[in-house]
C-alpha cells in the first residue's frame, strides 16, 4: 500500500500532503482576477494598505534605548543574588 506522503527525486512522485489540493485560492488572487479589467480613476490616489512600512524617522528615545541595550547583547539579565534565594530541603 503506498504511503500518502512520499518523496522521490523525480518531480512526478512528490506528494507531500494530499490535503493541499483542497486549499482554496488565496483571497488576493481572486480579487486580482475580479478586477483584471477595471481601470483605476487617474484622478484618485491609491490607498496604501501596507502594514509596518516606515514612513517617519525613528524617535530618538527608541534609538537611544536600542543603542543602550546593545552594550552587552551576549550577557543574560542579572539574577537575584544567591543570598536572597532560600532553598527548602525535605
Amino acid at each position: 500500500m503506498p504511503v500518502p506522503y512520499t518523496f522521490c527525486f523525480r518531480p512526478a512522485a512528490v506528494i507531500l500532503n494530499p490535503r493541499l489540493s483542497r486549499l482554496q485560492p488565496y483571497p488576493f488572487e481572486r480579487l486580482r482576477q475580479w478586477f483584471a479589467d477595471v481601470t483605476p480613476n487617474p484622478a484618485l490616489a491609491p490607498i496604501s494598505l501596507s502594514i509596518g512600512e516606515p514612513r517617519h524617522p525613528t524617535p530618538a528615545l527608541v534609538a537611544d534605548a536600542l543603542a543602550a541595550g546593545m552594550a552587552s547583547p551576549a550577557n543574560y539579565p542579572t539574577m537575584i543574588s544567591s543570598s536572597a534565594v532560600t532553598v527548602r530541603k525535605r
